[in-house]
C-alpha cells in the first residue's frame, strides 16, 4: 500500500483532495469493506459515493430504485463506501478493484480510468 501519498483526485465537475493516510481500516478490512458495497457498485456509484452533497438516505433510495436491491442491504453498502472514502481510502480501493480478477472487464477498465483522472 501506498500510504502518506497526498492525491488529487477530479472526477467531471468533482474535485476531491484525498490523502492516502493509514486511517481505522487495513488491508484486510479494506477489501472487506470493498466487498460489502461490491466492486461493481463501489465503481458506477464512485461519483455519487464521493459527492456528499448527496444524502446517504438518497443514495440509498437510489440504489433500491435502480439496481433493486433490499433497503438493509442499500444501506450497507451506502455506508461501507462512504466508510472507505471518510478513511481516505478511495484511490486504494481503485487500486484494488482495477487489479481483480473476479470482476466484469468494464469495471476493471473503470476503476483505472478513475485512477488516472486522479
Amino acid at each position: 500500500m501506498e500510504f502518506g501519498v497526498i492525491c488529487q483526485f477530479s472526477v467531471g465537475h468533482l474535485i476531491a483532495g484525498v490523502m492516502c493516510l493509514e486511517g481505522d481500516m487495513n488491508q484486510d478490512e479494506l477489501v472487506r469493506t470493498i466487498q460489502s458495497v461490491g466492486m461493481t457498485t463501489f465503481v458506477k456509484y464512485f461519483t455519487a459515493f464521493l459527492d456528499y452533497s448527496i444524502s446517504s438516505e438518497d443514495l440509498v433510495e437510489g440504489l433500491t430504485k435502480i439496481e433493486k436491491y433490499g433497503n438493509n442491504s442499500a444501506k450497507t453498502k451506502v455506508n461501507a463506501a462512504r466508510r472507505i472514502i471518510k478513511n481516505n481510502l478511495a484511490v486504494e480501493a481503485l487500486k484494488v478493484i482495477s487489479k481483480s480478477n473476479n470482476v466484469e472487464g468494464w469495471v476493471v477498465q473503470k476503476a483505472t480510468y478513475l485512477l488516472e483522472k486522479k
